[in-house]
């Protein structure tokens, strides 16, 4: 067995899992948005249509009552204009039409506004069913591919956990220890090598007589006098 071969792999199977875990972790984060913002058009989208319905409700209502101030006019004009009233009953009619005929034109102005606020009600309606409608369809797409990605990035893991556990079983049960005690002091890094005699990870420069003995190999490894990681 060769330890100066197996930790640097085993090192580097960690780190590709810690990064593949990472991403797991984080992988619903685009679809809890768009759920986010789903919700929030579909709420408002709830509100726009109960103020149309709000809206077409009073409409009715006027138009009924409108429809009311149509028929009394029409009776009152039948009584106005059938020569049979008296005098004192042809005033009394004559106010009752003025007054019916005025909450008619009324009643019909504010039919013709709030119809025009419906209209604008029902463009505002339509603009955020369209919202909804693309949120829906984005968040298909998007549940659609952080399924793929799950399920590479599952296999993945599956596989690197599969490559950790054989370079484990090589380095024996002392060595893992030794490595995941490394790891740990290290914040997930426990190997690191020589560069232009400073240590790769902390960047520190080394004595040259230290640097020396590192390159020279052998069966003795050494750790950085600074960071105490293993180097290789």
């Amino acid at each position: 067995m060769e330890i100066r071969a197996v930790l640097p792999r085993l090192q580097q199977i960690d780190h590709q899992l810690a990064g593949f875990l990472l991403k797991l972790q984080s992988i619903g984060q685009p679809c809890a948005d768009l759920k986010d913002s789903l919700q929030e058009k579909s709420h408002e989208l709830s509100e726009r249509e109960h103020q149309l319905k709000k809206t077409q409700s009073e409409i009715k209502r006027l138009e009924l009552e409108a429809a009311s101030f149509a028929d009394q006019i029409k009776t009152c004009e039948q009584r106005l204009y059938s020569g049979t009233a008296g005098a004192r009953e042809l005033s009394q009619l004559e106010q009752r039409l003025t007054e019916l005929r005025r909450h008619e034109f009324d009643t019909e102005d504010e039919i013709l506004d709030l119809m025009v606020r419906l209209e604008t009600e029902r463009t505002k309606y339509d603009l955020v069913a369209g919202a909804v409608a693309h949120f829906q369809e984005e968040l298909a797409i998007a549940e659609h591919q952080e399924a793929e990605e799950r399920c590479t990035l599952e296999k993945n893991i599956a596989e690197l956990n599969n490559e950790r556990q054989k370079a484990v079983a090589e380095l024996g049960t002392e060595w893992e220890a030794r490595y995941e005690r490394l790891k740990v002091s290290g914040h997930g890094t426990a190997i690191a090598s020589l560069v232009n005699g400073c240590c790769s990870v902390c960047r520190v420069s080394l004595p040259e007589d230290f640097v020396r003995r590192v390159s020279q190999g052998g069966e003795q490894l050494h750790h950085c006098e600074h960071c105490g990681r293993l180097l290789l």
